[in-house]
């Protein structure tokens, strides 16, 4: 019965591990507890089980990569990739303390009953001593999903350790039995050259999260530079305007002083048409929230995207400009990407815009073609070729509004995306 219970102990000690490990590196998916209770008891009972069932090591160790795997997969966020990546890793650490830990024992000659469950016991604490100070020593409290070239070779590092550490205990385990300096030797060199498999992982990440961050300057940069066009468009049709008043005045001050009062009111109807066709849908006194939705209202007209909306905001409010602009500029690029995809004649935009007690509410309706893609954690993927330079709109908005405690949600139908956002401002 004792034995069952210390067997129990080491399995529990294990998942801990275990779970310590993925939340270093992944964030949880949005999960009730007991789904997360459920699979992990599913793991101690495949644990359990698989030394009776499973006789074969090399079998063994290939069934809990693929089981890590796939519960990385089911409880946290993460590329495919990046799942298997430290799947990989964690059972080739796994082996290579394992067999140190035996080595070690061995080399103090101990003879004393249960020897095999201390030398468990002392390897997962190793294990677990050895996740902290990788807690500690590395900043990976938001690491990110490295680039998929990337994946394949670290995968080399972890597959080959796994390969080379059963061949050692193949080879320790068929001669005598005394204690192999050279193997021993080999293990800490294999096992610092899996240390350094985090470091390279997290230097990696780091650089994916650059790459990302620069991607939105850019698209930021893109959105100012809109806005400079669209300030500089109004500044001509402003000039224009000054230039051309002055020749209307003339020619209604001569068409009075002759009576004509007919062709003064034809005359002011013609000027006043002329003001009517500008490409202009919104003018609010609020120059971020006109210079973007105006700069993309002529491009839909350009596209025979049928483009409508209601705003009714102030002219200042409490939210910053640049994040008003990210967020506006991410969404309505958004929209005309997937709307220019229909025939014409389908493509429509809807925006509202209100302000009400301090809070912005934003609502985006456009048509597209009802293809979706997402990942794992249920976030939109891109569906454009170059994912590296696309497909980050939707973080971005999500990153603004978070300043604000704001809310992001999507709705879908067949034919009609719509995209909220909330944010609070007091």
């Amino acid at each position: 019965m004792m034995q069952k219970i210390l067997n129990y102990g080491i399995y529990l000690l294990f998942i801990y591990i275990i779970i310590e490990y993925f939340d270093t590196f992944l964030k949880r998916k949005r999960q009730r507890g007991t789904y997360f209770a459920l699979i992990w008891m599913a793991y101690f009972v495949i644990q359990i089980a698989m030394p009776v069932l499973i006789e074969n090591s090399a079998v063994a160790i290939l069934i809990n990569v693929i089981v890590l795997f796939a519960i990385c997969r089911a409880i946290y966020q993460g590329a495919t990739g990046t799942c298997f990546l430290l799947s990989f890793a964690l059972v080739a650490m796994w082996m290579v303390v394992e067999l140190l830990t035996g080595y070690g024992l061995i080399a103090i000659d101990m003879n004393i009953p249960g020897i095999q469950k201390l030398g468990s016991v002392i390897s997962k604490l190793i294990l677990f001593a050895i996740l902290i100070v990788i807690q500690s020593k590395m900043e990976i409290c938001s690491l990110h999903d490295i680039n998929l070239r990337y994946v394949g070779t670290l995968l080399v590092l972890p597959i080959c350790s796994i390969f080379v550490i059963y061949n050692l205990y193949l080879l320790d385990y068929n001669k005598e039995k005394g204690f192999h300096y050279i193997s021993t030797v080999s293990i800490v060199l294999i096992l610092l050259l899996n240390l350094m498999f985090y470091v390279i992982y997290e230097k990696l990440s780091k650089e994916a999260e650059i790459e990302k961050q620069n991607c939105i300057f850019e698209k930021q940069l893109e959105l100012c530079m809109d806005q400079m066009q669209e300030r500089e468009q109004m500044n001509l049709e402003i000039m224009e305007l000054k230039h051309n008043i002055k020749g209307h005045l003339i020619c209604i001050n001569e068409y009075i002083k002759k009576g004509d009062t007919e062709i003064v009111q034809e005359y002011l109807s013609d000027v006043y048409s002329s003001f009517e066709n500008e490409h202009k849908i919104c003018e609010t006194s609020n120059l971020v929230i006109d210079s973007i939705i105006n700069y993309k209202y002529r491009e839909c007209l350009e596209k025979d995207i049928t483009f409508k909306c209601e705003i009714c905001i102030p002219a200042n409010t409490v939210f910053d400009n640049v994040d008003l602009s990210m967020i506006l500029g991410n969404a309505l690029d958004n929209a005309i990407d997937a709307t220019v995809k229909l025939e014409i004649g389908k493509r429509y935009i809807a925006v509202r815009i209100t302000f009400h007690h301090y809070n912005l509410l934003i609502e985006i309706c456009n048509s597209f073609n009802g293809i979706v893609k997402k990942d794992s954690s249920g976030k939109y993927l891109t569906i454009k070729k170059d994912r590296k330079n696309h497909g980050l709109g939707l973080g971005s908005i999500e990153k603004a509004a978070a300043k604000y405690c704001g809310l992001v949600s999507t709705e879908l139908s067949d034919d009609e995306f719509k995209l909220l956002v909330l944010l609070y401002g007091m």
